[in-house]
């Protein structure tokens, strides 16, 4: 059975004031205990400090601030590390400096709570629909489906043969076709034409020997 797991508070770390930080310090210190306006003003309203503790505290916040009371350094926040600081006891006016500058920042800073509603857009969800055009397929009719039959009778070539006949059959929106595409049929016909013309040119070259 294991032991009881003891939970031990995370160790602060804590340092002096580096030379830096406690020479802006002294320098507000020792304005604010020389200006009555300064020493009032740190009781009130930080906004109404005279012109040169108003720049000296400018300087203060960028080394220092407070959190939840404690001071904290702004050069190390930058850095990206959270580090405590260590105060002298007599430095009254910065605290009271730091405490009212993170007062104010608390008030002017937007409230944490629930995001607001999201609002709908003007006008209703069916006219915002994408309008979606459907066309309709054309009804195929009798005439469309409709096949063309020609009939062409053939002249027998020689006397001994009987006439024969050749059906086709195609649509008749068909286009035309490559002679390539017609088939058996197209080398047949081609063949019985040239047949045809050579008998009627002999039967002709042999009427002219009788005359």
């Amino acid at each position: 059975m294991p032991g009881p797991v003891e939970i031990v508070e995370p160790v602060l770390v804590v340092r002096d004031l580096h030379a830096d930080e406690l020479l802006v310090l002294d320098d507000f210190e020792r304005h604010a205990s020389n200006c009555a306006q300064c020493t009032s003003a740190l009781n009130k309203n930080v906004r109404s400090l005279c012109d040169v503790g108003r720049l000296r505290a400018v300087d203060v916040t960028k080394y220092l601030y407070t959190q939840n009371g404690k001071p904290f350094s702004a050069v190390d926040k930058e850095g990206g590390r959270s580090m405590r600081v260590k105060l002298p006891r007599e430095s009254s006016a910065v605290r009271s400096l730091l405490g009212v500058t993170e007062e104010v920042a608390r008030t002017q800073s937007p409230p944490r709570g629930r995001a607001p509603p999201v609002r709908p857009l003007s006008g209703s969800y069916e006219s915002r629909r994408p309008i979606i055009h459907q066309i309709q397929p054309r009804p195929r009719t009798p005439e469309s489906d409709a096949v063309v039959r020609q009939i062409i009778e053939r002249s027998p070539s020689t006397s001994s043969s009987r006439p024969h006949s050749i059906v086709y059959q195609s649509p008749r929106s068909s286009p035309s076709r490559s002679p390539s595409s017609r088939g058996s049929l197209y080398t047949y016909d081609n063949r019985d034409r040239a047949e045809r013309r050579y008998e009627s040119s002999r039967i002709y070259r042999l009427s002219d020997s009788y005359r």
